[in-house]
């Protein structure tokens, strides 16, 4: 009997020790399976991109041969979605392989330059805007593509490829395809919108049927949802393949955000690292967050200076009397409310603001300060980095404050209560009234800002169940065939780019410089050109659509009076779809045939995006001057 016994324990004890040594065939690990199925792909495609290149350099203008190669161009395009929501996470928006064919700027060099488009978006218009493509040209775009997935194949070896950034990459992904790929940005001309996104979300489907077993034994959150969702949604996009007819709004409501949410409860449970936790860094998008609708979907203090991260009430609280004191200009009448008034949305309503001491006008119209924070780039030309710096160039500007830091310093430091409040809001430093606190101040105030709690909102969040089939309707026009949603890209509907929200865009719209649609005359505004860079002649800043409906009047010029103007400039296709000369727009000049109720349903839309919780912020007095008796009958706001 114990010899029994003891065998019985002999081979529990083998069986034990065998498990503890066990270790499952590497075949079967999933981030391998990934990334073999990463690098096979990727070399097919470049095979396949070689092989596009034979067939341009074969090309003898015959409508069959321009058939074979649009063809070859899709296959490629195809295959490049089976592994973009890899491709795109080494770089977060790799501009060379599938940007869009507008130039940007390389900021990763000691001083800007421009970079030319180029990659799969740029080869798509030169095979299909004509029926006599130039070869050349194609095949030098074809020659850097191939050179471009060479260097990403160096630079970003396999074994980069991790499980965290596999499930954030997958996750990023959807939302991209809900911002990017279904809205025709990434096929503006082919219009492959839908076939592509199903092909991209069957990979990541793929992608996480391999991590099944893994979320099962390691997640306490039951990812039986998130399969689910992933087989509806591929269910979706297989039998809703019309491009105009298909229902953005349901597929994003409906699968994408859910989906979202669900990959990311998996993710957060399983016990998997972030990107926050094995890079030690930060991105603009909160990664908790379940909803991109969610009000804390994007991190504001990303694109903070943050010179000072520390008591931000205090600093808050400094700011919002700062923004409405008019000490700060030279004439003591004028304030940063002057021009963003929080009765019309901090806006003023007039096309160009008034000048400093009445004298014209300024270059172009106040754009809110809503919502600022959640941006990179400041002013229409987009010549601010953070909000610190906005506030340098209105200081200086003779048009605006026509002041200087000096004058201002000085005259602060002559209120008692003013400087009990900087020290308090700056306790280390030893001269707390200076230009960075300044500047700091203002933009903390600024930073609060935020409205992002409109009936849009809280219908995307399912705070309410229903909202008018108007907003539906146009939700859908935007995303789709009004093409809005290509430039004005959700939640946010401005420019900074889905998913990751790094970078924001500039358009060359061809804007007149009125609103007389029958003989249109340019602006002669030079935009983003005024920093020497002639292909964004007459560019200018792509800006949220958010409370559009009190920021009247519109375009950086204040040119179109009404939303039904601009919906008119937009359905004649911009300033060459008016007769104008515009070589360089990057707005699709063709007209987009809407109709009466259409353009109807579109404003209907944008009022939906109206949030006024934070036009009540104007304080109840400013600070005294003791010693200075007319500065203390300063009037809050300003005089103009």
């Amino acid at each position: 009997m114990r010899h029994h016994i003891l065998t019985i324990s002999i081979t529990l004890f083998l069986l034990t020790l065998l498990a503890l040594t066990f270790k499952p065939s590497e075949n079967d690990v999933p981030v391998v399976k990934i990334r073999e199925h990463y690098k096979k792909t990727l070399e097919q495609l470049e095979k396949e991109i070689t092989h596009l290149l034979t067939l341009t350099q074969n090309y003898r203008s015959k409508k069959e041969d321009l058939k074979i190669l649009r063809r070859q161009f899709q296959l490629c395009r195809t295959l490049y979605k089976k592994i973009e929501f890899l491709v795109e996470a080494f770089e977060p928006g790799i501009k060379s392989i599938n940007g869009p064919n507008i130039p940007r700027l390389d900021q990763s060099q000691s001083s800007y330059h421009v970079l030319e488009p180029q990659g799969f978006q740029v080869i798509e218009e030169l095979l299909h805007a004509t029926d006599r493509p130039d070869t050349a040209v194609l095949r030098t775009q074809i020659h850097m593509l191939i050179e471009n997935i060479r260097l990403l194949k160096q630079a970003y070896p396999v074994d980069k490829i991790k499980d965290w950034f596999v499930i954030e990459a997958i996750r990023f992904e959807v939302w991209r395809i809900a911002t990017q790929g279904l809205s025709g940005l990434d096929s503006p001309i082919a219009r492959q919108s839908i076939q592509e996104s199903t092909h991209a979300w069957q990979a990541i489907f793929t992608a996480l049927e391999y991590y099944k077993p893994y979320f099962k034994k390691y997640s306490p959150h039951p990812c039986d949802s998130m399969y689910s969702l992933l087989k509806q949604g591929l269910d979706y996009l297989n039998t809703h393949t019309n491009v105009e007819k298909f229902d953005h709004l349901t597929f994003m409501r409906d699968y994408i955000i859910p989906l979202y949410a669900e990959i990311g409860k998996c993710h957060l449970a399983s016990g998997l690292e972030t990107y926050e936790e094995a890079k030690g860094a930060t991105r603009p998008v909160n990664y908790k967050a379940l909803n991109p609708f969610d009000k804390n979907f994007i991190n504001p203090n990303y694109y903070a200076k943050n010179l000072y991260n520390s008591r931000i009430q205090e600093k808050v609280a400094l700011g919002n009397l700062l923004f409405f004191d008019p000490v700060l200009s030279f004439n003591n009448q004028r304030s940063c409310a002057s021009c963003h008034q929080p009765d019309k949305a901090f806006t003023d309503g007039l096309p160009k603001s008034i000048a400093f001491d009445f004298k014209g006008h300024l270059q172009r119209n106040a754009p809110t300060v809503i919502n600022a924070a959640l941006q990179s780039a400041y002013f229409h030309d987009m010549r601010a980095a953070f909000l610190e710096d906005q506030v340098k160039h209105v200081t200086n500007d003779p048009d605006e404050f026509n002041s200087n830091y000096s004058i201002i310093i000085n005259r602060l430091n002559q209120s008692s209560q003013y400087k009990k409040l900087f020290e308090r809001a700056f306790p280390d430093e030893k001269n707390p009234i200076n230009e960075h606190t300044i500047n700091s101040a203002l933009a903390a105030y600024i930073r609060t800002l935020i409205a992002l709690d409109s009936p849009f909102d809280k219908y995307m969040r399912k705070e309410i169940q229903d909202i008018n089939p108007a907003v539906k309707r146009g939700f859908n026009l935007f995303m789709g065939k009004a093409n809005c949603g290509t430039c004005h890209f959700p939640p946010h509907f401005g420019g900074m780019v889905p998913p990751y929200y790094l970078e924001a865009e500039s358009e060359v719209l061809g804007v007149p410089a009125n609103n007389d649609f029958k003989n249109p005359v340019p602006d002669t505004d030079p935009g983003r050109d005024s920093r020497n860079y002639s292909v964004w002649f007459r560019s200018f800043k792509t800006p949220s659509l958010r409370n559009v409906e009190l920021t009247a009047p519109y375009m950086h010029n204040g040119a179109l009076l009404t939303l039904d103007e601009v919906i008119h400039f937009y359905n004649e296709g911009g300033g060459v779809g008016l007769g104008m000369n515009i070589p360089n727009q990057t707005l699709m000049p063709d007209k987009l045939h809407l109709t009466k109720t259409e353009k109807q349903d579109l404003i209907a839309f944008m009022k939906a995006l109206t949030d006024t919780s934070k036009l009540k912020t104007v304080p109840a007095q400013l600070p005294d001057f003791e010693k200075n008796s007319s500065l203390s009958q300063r009037k809050i706001g300003g005089e103009y």
